[in-house]
């Protein structure tokens, strides 16, 4: 319900019970009728099909660029996001709808902005987000934003969402975990200094956390404290996030987990321990999400970067190619595209610097680009260029791999094949018994 007392669903037209109009029936006429008399028309009774039938009909349609505008009509309907995320289990829901997305913003200019600012407005007028259209379902959205690379617009809605749950510690907790995520990954190192403040506070005032989420807060805060290159602070954050796992936890939080202290490891030249944890995020993600899983690529990603900073180029570059045919896979070819990519944009472009040294310094460019954009700021007012975003994380990767290789001794070693996937318990004894410096 909004201020006024009309229901969300009344302002965003949803699908009825009535059955008389079939998705089918409806595709047929359609196509019978010239597009721009009938566009309007047909969006409507899509809409009052059932959700699996709508759902078809736009995957009949999806890769025909003349029928876009149905599409966007549809996807820009907040209300029919959040029917997809509820009837799609995690994580199909996840790649379809970032699929269709990813084809609107190469279509439409600022799509997914535009979609954000339906859903804040929405948010800001329903103080209870009663209906179908509910804080837990935005926050799933939110997450995707951020999964997707859409920091400035997850950033943007995830505050929106934050003042919508101030009598909910545990839902606000997962919404300032995403929101210090989203804001971490775009550079916002000010804003997330002060949402990990604001985590700090909440955490000792709420009770009956659940262990999964109060890992998943800690290892967003190791993420935040490595994106400040805070190495010590996020290598304690990720010793804590580690002794919370156990092989029960739920298996995305292991694998982000395992990558992100691999990282750190890698900066305090912890080289067996950076090993050993991110072999294991690339079996546990292997195992347990599948080989083809945007989990899996992820981790592919971070084991590409741990082979860069051990000298092997060539490994390196055949398993982020990997990695990358895993999201062509599940997004199609526009997850190729720079100002679309998915997963590690900065990673990419700081190879892409490796492969083509004749356009001239990866320092040099960085250089341009801190000068270009001296200070990020807090206030968030337009979306930002995804490549724009990736650049300002190059340095990251640059004083890692600085650090990981910074003594006279080269380390150097080879891609392995996915490693038998051990225990939890079995990883930390390993992790234990490696000296704190290789």
């Amino acid at each position: 319900m909004d201020s006024t007392g009309q229901s969300w669903t009344t302002a965003y037209p949803s699908s009825s019970n009535s059955g008389t109009v079939t998705a089918s029936s409806a595709f047929d006429s359609y196509r019978s009728t010239p597009l721009v008399q009938q566009s309007d028309s047909f969006v409507r009774e899509l809409e009052e099909c059932p959700l699996p039938r709508m759902l078809n009909v736009l995957e009949q349609i999806q890769y025909r660029p003349e029928q876009s505008q149905i599409h966007q009509a549809i996807l820009s309907n907040p209300y029919n996001i959040v029917k997809l995320l509820q009837y799609e289990p995690h994580p199909y829901a996840f790649v379809k709808l970032t699929t269709w997305l990813l084809r609107m913003e190469k279509w439409t200019k600022n799509f997914v902005w535009k979609l954000v600012e339906k859903f804040c407005s929405l948010i800001a007028s329903s103080p209870t987000l009663e209906d179908q259209l509910c804080s837990f379902t935005c926050l799933e959205f939110g997450m995707l934003l951020v999964d997707s690379g859409w920091y400035t617009e997850a950033v943007v809605l995830l505050r929106a969402l934050r003042i919508q749950s101030k009598d909910q510690p545990v839902h606000e907790l997962c919404i300032l975990r995403t929101l210090l995520l989203a804001e971490s990954l775009s550079s916002r190192h000010e804003a997330s200094k002060q949402t990990i403040r604001d985590i700090k506070i909440l955490l000792p005032q709420t009770e009956n956390i659940p262990s999964s989420t109060l890992a998943d807060v800690h290892s967003a805060i190791a993420v935040s404290l490595f994106e400040q290159c805070e190495f010590e602070a996020s290598y304690q954050q990720g010793l804590s996030v580690l002794e919370l796992l156990t092989d029960y936890s739920d298996h995305e939080v292991i694998v982000s987990a395992l990558r992100q202290l691999a990282k750190v490891c890698l900066a305090r030249r912890q080289l067996r321990r950076a090993k050993l944890l991110i072999t294991q995020a690339v079996s546990w993600a292997s195992h347990n999400l599948g080989p083809m899983s945007i989990t899996y690529a992820r981790a592919l990603e971070d084991y590409a970067f741990y082979l860069l900073t051990m000298r092997a180029y060539g490994d390196c570059i055949m398993v982020h190619s990997e990695a990358k045919d895993i999201y062509c896979n599940a997004y199609g070819c526009f997850s190729l595209h720079p100002d679309l990519a998915m997963g590690n944009l900065a990673f990419w472009l700081y190879l892409e610097s490796r492969q083509y040294p004749e356009f001239g310094s990866i320092e040099t460019y960085l250089q341009f680009v801190v000068d270009l954009d001296a200070k990020v700021k807090s206030e968030v007012e337009h979306p930002e260029e995804r490549q724009a975003v990736a650049c300002r994380r190059i340095r990251l990767l640059t004083t890692v791999e600085r650090l990981a290789q910074q003594e006279d001794v080269v380390k150097s070693d080879r891609r392995v094949k996915v490693q038998p996937q051990h225990s939890i318990a079995v990883i930390k004894r390993l992790f234990s018994k490696f000296p704190d410096c290789d």
